[in-house]
């Protein structure tokens, strides 16, 4: 049986002198959400957020969407029991 190493060497990295490097970083985020209540057992969440990242040269756009939904709210704002089926 024949057993293979492998030796790796670090290497040395060096620097030159210290420079001053100037730079800016701004960043802008806007969100806007809006609730809309169909009916008792359904309401709906929309909304969208804009990022904007100087440094990443990006501007992103995010759509939100959400939906809640109680089917077995009753008219008395109490959720009811279910019993089993057998």
């Amino acid at each position: 049986m024949q057993l293979d190493l492998m030796i790796r060497v670090a290497q040395r990295i060096e620097f030159g002198a210290a420079a001053t490097v100037l730079s800016s970083l701004s960043e802008f985020t806007a969100f806007a959400q809006d609730r809309w209540v169909v009916n008792k057992k359904l309401t709906v969440d929309a909304g969208v957020r804009f990022d904007r990242d100087q440094l990443a040269g990006q501007n992103t756009i995010s759509p939100r969407l959400s939906f809640l939904y109680l089917p077995l709210k009753s008219r008395d704002g109490h959720t009811r029991r279910s019993r089993p089926l057998l």
